[in-house]
C-alpha cells in the first residue's frame, strides 16, 4: 500500500519536446522519408521529367530552335498586332465597364502568358469584344455604379476564368470544344455583335447610354437623337469612314491606329472637351499594381457561376481559331494544352489589373497576314504594349471616347456572318 507521502508527489511538468518526443521524431522521419523517396523518383525518372517539361512550356522547346530567317516577319507581325491592338484594347476595356488602361494591362500580360505555354504558333490571345460583352454583364449587376469594385471584379472574373481553363486543360477537357457546333456559335456571336454595336451607339452621338434590351436601347437611342452632340458625331463618324475606307484601298495601315492617332491630333488641336465631347482623360503611366483580386466569398461565388458560360464561349472561339489556323499551316496543336495557355493567359491578366481574354480572331488574322510565324510576334507585340504604357500612355487623355466607340462598332460588324446564316437558314 502507497504510503500518503507517496501519493501527495508532485508531478513536474515537461516541455513540449519532452511531452511528444515521439510524435516529433516520428514527423522527422518521415519527412525525411519521403524526402528521400522524391530523390529516388527523380533519379530513375530525371529524364522523362525534363523531356516532359518543355510540353507543358512550348516556349522552351520551340525558342531555343527560332530559325533568325524568321525573325524579320515575327517583328513585323508584332509591330503590326501592337498597331491594331492598342485601340481595340482601349475600346474594349471601355465595353468591359473598366478604364482603358485596364485593356492595355490585359493585352500585354495575356499575350506574354500565352506565347510561353501556347501551341499554336498564329493565334493572339487578348481582348476581345466578345468577352468584353460578356464580362461586363456577369459584373454589372454586382458592381452597379461603383468604378472601383467593377473593375476589381473584373480581374476577379478573369482569375476565376483562369483557374477553370487552368483545371480543364490539366485534368484533359479540350474535347470539349467539339460539342460546341458552329452553327450555334455563328448565331451567338452574330447577336451578340448587334447588341455590342447597339450599345455603343449613344457614344457616337454624344448621349447617354440606354437601358433594356436591344429594341429598348434603340428606341431611348431615336427619342434622344434632337440632344445630338454635333462635334462628338463628327468625330465618331469621321473615325468609322476613316477606317472603311482604309481597309478597302489601303488595307496594309491599321486603321483603328489611324483613328486613334487622328482622334487624338484633332481633340488637342481645336479642344473638343471644351465642345463638351468625351475624353478619354488622363491615363496612368507605369505598370499595374500586381497581385490577386480581393473579391468576397459571396461574390466569388457569383463569379463562378458566371464564368461557365465565358469558359465555354472562350473554348469554343479560340480552339476554334488554333485549329483553323494549325490546318492551314499544317502543324498540330494539343486541345489541352490550349486550354492551360488561356487559362494561365487569364490569370496573367487578371493579376495585372486586367480583365477577361480569349483568342481575338482579328488580330490572330492580322498577324498572320502581316507574316507572323511564331509566337515571337506576340512577346513583340506585348513588348510593345508595355513600352507604351511605359512612356506613351499619358498621349491617349486627349483621345474622343467617340473615336474607341467606332472602333468597336466596325470591328463587331466584321463578325456579323451574314452569308453564313443565309446558308444555315437555306440548309435548314
Amino acid at each position: 500500500m502507497r504510503s500518503a507521502s507517496a501519493s501527495s508527489q508532485v508531478i513536474p511538468k515537461r516541455t513540449m519536446s519532452e511531452k511528444f518526443p515521439n510524435a516529433v521524431r516520428s514527423l522527422g522521419a518521415f519527412v525525411v522519408a519521403q524526402c528521400q523517396r522524391a530523390q529516388v523518383y527523380l533519379a530513375r525518372n530525371g529524364k522523362r521529367i525534363r523531356a516532359g517539361i518543355p510540353n507543358f512550356i512550348p516556349i522552351l522547346k520551340w525558342l531555343p530552335a527560332y530559325p533568325k530567317a524568321q525573325l524579320q516577319f515575327d517583328l513585323i507581325a508584332g509591330l503590326t498586332v501592337w498597331g491594331v491592338g492598342i485601340p481595340t484594347a482601349m475600346a474594349y476595356a471601355e465595353l468591359a465597364g473598366v478604364p482603358p488602361q485596364a485593356g492595355l494591362y490585359a493585352a500585354c500580360a495575356a499575350m506574354f502568358g500565352y506565347a510561353i505555354f501556347g501551341a499554336s504558333r498564329h493565334i493572339k490571345v487578348t481582348t476581345s469584344s466578345t468577352m468584353a460583352v460578356m464580362s461586363a454583364a456577369v459584373i454589372a449587376p454586382l458592381a452597379a455604379s461603383d468604378a472601383t469594385r467593377f473593375w476589381i471584379l473584373t480581374s476577379g472574373l478573369a482569375f476565376v476564368v483562369g483557374i477553370m481553363l487552368l483545371i480543364a486543360g490539366l485534368i484533359k477537357l479540350g474535347f470539349i470544344a467539339d460539342f460546341l457546333s458552329k452553327p450555334v456559335v455563328t448565331g451567338f456571336v452574330f447577336g451578340l455583335a448587334i447588341s455590342i454595336a447597339v450599345g455603343q451607339l449613344p457614344k457616337l452621338f454624344g448621349l447617354a447610354s440606354g437601358s433594356g434590351n436591344v429594341f429598348q436601347q434603340l428606341f431611348q437611342l431615336l427619342t434622344r437623337l434632337p440632344l445630338t452632340n454635333v462635334s462628338t458625331l463628327a468625330v465618331g463618324g469621321g473615325a468609322i469612314l476613316l477606317i472603311s475606307v482604309l481597309r478597302r484601298t489601303v488595307p496594309q495601315i491599321p486603321g483603328g491606329l489611324a483613328a486613334l492617332a487622328g482622334g487624338i491630333l484633332v481633340s488637342a488641336l481645336l479642344n473638343l472637351s471644351a465642345r463638351h465631347v468625351s475624353i478619354v482623360g488622363e491615363i496612368p503611366t507605369g505598370l499595374p499594381s500586381f497581385g490577386i483580386p480581393d473579391v468576397g466569398l459571396f461574390d466569388l461565388a457569383y463569379l463562378i457561376a458566371g464564368a461557365g458560360g465565358i469558359v465555354f464561349l472562350a473554348v469554343g472561339e479560340s480552339l476554334g481559331n488554333a485549329r483553323a489556323f494549325a490546318a492551314k499551316h499544317h502543324y498540330a496543336i494539343n486541345a489541352d494544352q490550349e486550354l492551360t495557355a488561356m487559362g494561365m493567359a487569364n490569370l496573367a491578366s487578371s493579376v495585372s489589373q486586367g480583365m477577361t481574354v480569349d483568342a481575338s480572331l482579328s488580330q490572330s488574322a492580322t498577324s498572320e497576314a502581316a507574316g507572323s510565324r511564331t509566337q515571337l510576334s506576340g512577346i513583340v507585340a506585348a513588348g510593345l504594349v508595355l513600352l507604351t504604357l511605359l512612356l506613351l500612355a499619358g498621349l491617349f487623355a486627349p483621345l474622343p471616347k467617340a473615336v474607341l466607340a467606332a472602333i468597336v462598332i466596325v470591328s463587331v460588324i466584321s463578325l456579323m456572318d451574314v452569308s453564313e446564316l443565309r446558308r444555315y437558314y437555306a440548309a435548314r
